[in-house]
């Protein structure tokens, strides 16, 4: 991903969900060969809409940017942080 709206997210997996839906056609079991990878290139460019959609879907966290921080890899005044209401 660079810096895609949310409905490009969303029509990538449904177009991933379709080729499942193929695949299992012919070999009922075949979707448990399949790994889906999301990457992101970089965090500064990442749409927060779409990153709100992907922390709903469950495939990121908010977390993996405090731990990138922590361990260096992207610097603290580049990222804007929601904070969680509690």
């Amino acid at each position: 991903m660079y810096a895609e709206a949310p409905e490009e997210l969303q029509l990538t997996l449904e177009g991933i969900a379709e080729n499942l839906v193929h695949m299992c056609a012919d070999r009922p079991d075949a979707w448990r060969e399949v790994v889906v990878v999301v990457v992101s290139d970089g965090i500064e460019k990442i749409n927060n809409a779409t990153f709100r959609m992907a922390e709903t879907l469950g495939i990121a966290r908010q977390g993996m940017i405090y731990q990138a921080i922590e361990l260096g890899l992207v610097h603290r005044d580049s990222v804007q942080v929601r904070r969680r209401k509690v």
